[in-house]
């Protein structure tokens, strides 16, 4: 299995949506760019890094920013996956309750989630499972909200994923 830049697709582009002259990337090493404008966002992106990119059957999303607003104690996280424009599972979940996010303040990992108002990064890692991994444009958008329902951020990005299972028409 390879995960890699579709040639014949733009980052930023599904069959279901497509890039505009507004869209506006997030920095960093990512295919990823905002859904919307990003002023008023909680959680304002200094860099977000996919390790390595493209991703293999192993990812790293690091994330640098700074969060500037209260969150509260159960911030939640939706991400959405689509194949070939075809809106595949969602996964809603509470930011801090699966243990693979690791959150530093001030350099130094706290231990604690949710994180608190300031400079922050956020590493999150996992594994793919390419066993049910089909051929095609991959879009995962990324929604992040407080508990008061206050958008933290919301970001997407598409790779073209390429392996033995033939080419994938959906979900």
């Amino acid at each position: 299995m390879s995960l890699a830049p579709n040639p014949q697709a733009a980052l930023g582009q599904t069959k279901n949506r497509a890039a505009s002259a507004t869209t506006l990337p997030v920095r960093g090493d990512s295919p990823a760019y905002y859904n919307g404008d990003p002023a008023k966002d909680i959680l304002f992106i200094e860099t977000l890094d996919l390790v390595p990119n493209p991703p293999t059957d192993h990812m790293t999303l690091r994330l640098k920013g700074t969060i500037t607003a209260p969150i509260g104690p159960n911030p939640h996280i939706q991400v959405t996956v689509s194949l070939n424009g075809t809106v595949g599972p969602r996964i809603e979940d509470r930011l801090c309750s699966n243990g693979k996010l690791e959150i530093k303040q001030n350099g130094t990992s706290t231990g604690s989630c949710p994180p608190e108002e300031g400079a922050v990064e956020m590493v999150y890692s996992a594994m793919i499972p390419y066993i049910w991994l089909k051929m095609g444009n991959y879009t995962v958008r990324t929604e992040m909200y407080a508990t008061d329902g206050g958008k933290m951020t919301d970001f997407e990005g598409t790779a073209w994923v390429a392996g033995e299972l033939g080419e994938g028409d959906g979900w």
